[in-house]
This record gives C-alpha cells, structure tokens and sequence, in this order.
C-alpha cells in the first residue's frame, strides 16, 4: 500500500528542497526524519510536479545548490546528530553541527579536527573517550 503523504508535509518539503539539485530518498529520510515509504512518495510526487528536472546546471547554480544541501544536511545533524554515522561525504561544518548538538557523536567523525573535538567536548566531557590521537597545531588544522 502506498504511503500516502499530507499537502502540507508535502509543500515545506518540496519549498525545502526547491533549488537543491539532485536528492535521493536517503537524503530526504535523514533531513526531514521520514521513512522510506515515505520519502519515496514525496520523490514520486515532485517528480510528476515537474521538481526533479535533470537539467545541466552552470557552475554558479551547482555551488548554490550544492550550498543549500549542506545547509539542510546541517540542520539535520543538530536535530538528529546521530545521523552523521550514515553519511558518507562529511564536511568539517556536518560534524562541527553533530558535536555541538550531541558531543557523543564524535565517535563517527571520520576526520577529526581540533575545532571538531573541542566543541564535542564542550558539549559533552565524555566524548574525549573518542578523540584518536593528540592534535598537533590548531593554526594548520591538522586532522586528528
């Protein structure tokens, strides 16, 4: 049985992702919480409203695009930082959001930096449990 999706849910999600570019079910379940079922409506859905057009973006268009999945992705890691497991291209901003808002969370920073374990720690003392190896050089930034 198809999952059926309310026109409101349905609207703040299409405006969401209005001018994002390419999305996938994955995406729309871990920004806006939704199951498979019923991301997969809300594709088909703005797929038959004509909001998933495969058209060739300039370059301009692909960095705005590009800027607004981090964005949503960022609000995603603070309302449910555990996410931040299950994505596979981690920005320092993605874990920095996913620190700040859950601390614990650091154990699936990938690439850790110092500003990253610090504010994990800040958030939550227990997350030093999780920092890999004693950073070298806050100016440079070097992953640790």
């Amino acid at each position: 049985m198809p999952v059926m999706i309310d026109d409101e849910r349905y609207a703040e999600i299409s405006a969401a992702l209005e001018g994002c570019g390419e999305v996938s079910v994955s995406f729309i379940q871990i920004c806006f919480g939704t199951g498979m079922g019923a991301a997969v409506a809300i594709m088909q859905r703005m797929s038959e409203d004509g909001l998933l057009s495969e058209r060739d973006m300039g370059e301009e268009e692909r960095r705005s695009a590009e800027s607004r999945r981090q964005a949503l992705l960022c609000k995603a890691m603070e309302k449910r930082p555990s996410l931040l497991e299950f994505i596979s291209e981690q920005t320092p901003e993605l874990c920095l959001a996913a620190v700040k808002s859950d601390g614990m969370t650091l154990r699936f920073v990938r690439k850790q930096t110092k500003e990253i374990c610090d504010a994990a720690v800040a958030s939550n003392p227990e997350a030093a449990q999780f920092i890999g190896r004693p950073y070298e050089d806050d100016a440079e930034a070097d992953e640790i």
